[in-house]
């Protein structure tokens, strides 16, 4: 694994490495000048996480890996894209950072806990999504049966293709499901919304310029 020493509160620092499946993989953790914390695995199974220490920087990992470790005041949004593989995803960044994670290709495992206009896509593989104290994100699936576990208020939630479970606690949540093919659990004041194409309820989730991927 490439060492990341002398590395830290830097913009631009990179690491290159494989991923614990083997094969090569690059591993990247990139603070650009927008403010955006842009974190990308490879074609291995990544470990990666990104948390704030206890000084209150944002350190991104790759298992035990540190890929960098970034200023917080200046870390406006963090982006994750875990690539190919059956990626374990976690991001811890506190309410006042946005956060994208996209799983990419594989069985993914993705938490989020906190967050500002945390928005959460799964990809292709059958995907464990779980976004926990989330207030008006966006939390959706892909091709595959995937479990999705939210919890918060004023979420959008849904499956894009394939059997899913859908579990959501909390208030004025909508959840999104496609032709019932899927499982949902929502006590509260929460609405199900039934919509018949995967195109349209993308386009509901978010956009139809930003479902690939």
């Amino acid at each position: 694994k490439t060492s990341m020493a002398g590395a830290s509160m830097r913009a631009g620092v990179r690491a290159r490495g494989a991923g614990r499946g083997g094969g090569q993989s690059e591993l990247a953790a990139e603070l650009g000048k927008d403010g955006v914390l842009r974190v990308r695995g490879g074609k291995g199974d990544n470990d990666l996480s990104v948390s704030k220490d206890a000084s209150g920087n944002v350190v991104v990992k790759d298992g035990d890996q540190t890929l960098g470790t970034f200023a917080a005041d200046q870390v406006k949004a963090v982006h994750v894209h875990g690539g190919r593989g059956a990626d374990t995803i976690k991001v811890d960044v506190g309410d006042d950072i946005a956060v994208r994670v996209r799983g990419g290709r594989g069985g993914d495992d993705v938490e989020v806990d906190g967050g500002k206009d945390v928005f959460v896509r799964g990809g292709r593989g059958k995907d464990t999504l779980k976004a926990v104290g989330v207030t008006g994100g966006k939390v959706m699936g892909g091709r595959g049966d995937d479990d999705i576990d939210v919890s918060g208020d004023d979420n959008t939630v849904g499956g894009v293709l394939g059997d899913n479970s859908i579990s959501v606690d909390g208030q004025g949540n909508t959840i999104l499901t496609r032709n019932g093919n899927d499982t949902v659990v929502a006590p509260g004041d929460n609405t199900v919304k039934n919509v018949r194409q995967a195109r349209d309820l993308c386009s509901e989730l978010q956009g139809r310029t930003m479902i690939r991927g």
